[in-house]
């Protein structure tokens, strides 16, 4: 599936990433928010972007970096069941790091 770059930022990041860079569409959430820092916002646009039977190549190899908590990435990725998640690392990250 192929489409518009989405991100899925704080409030006021996406403000900033709408003015300085090519990505129009953010989806973001009022932070800091202890009790939901993004997981909800994170869900629901995989939910309206993605069918159920989605895999979704996710950057776990050496040198990645998610951006949030391990445990944040572990609830977010149980709260889009039964999407799957796949190490994308070696066939599209690494090598646009070369």
């Amino acid at each position: 599936m192929i489409g518009d770059v989405i991100g899925v930022v704080p409030r006021g990041v996406d403000d900033f990433w709408q003015d300085t860079t090519w990505v129009k569409t953010c989806h973001s959430w009022p932070s800091p928010n202890p009790k939901d820092e993004g997981v909800s916002t994170l869900v629901k646009t995989f939910e309206e972007l993605l069918p159920k039977t989605a895999k979704i190549g996710i950057e776990l190899g050496a040198e990645s970096r998610i951006g949030f908590p391990q445990e944040t990435s572990c609830v977010s990725m149980d709260a889009m069941k039964p999407r799957t998640f796949a190490d994308a690392s070696d066939p599209i990250f690494t090598p646009l790091r070369n």
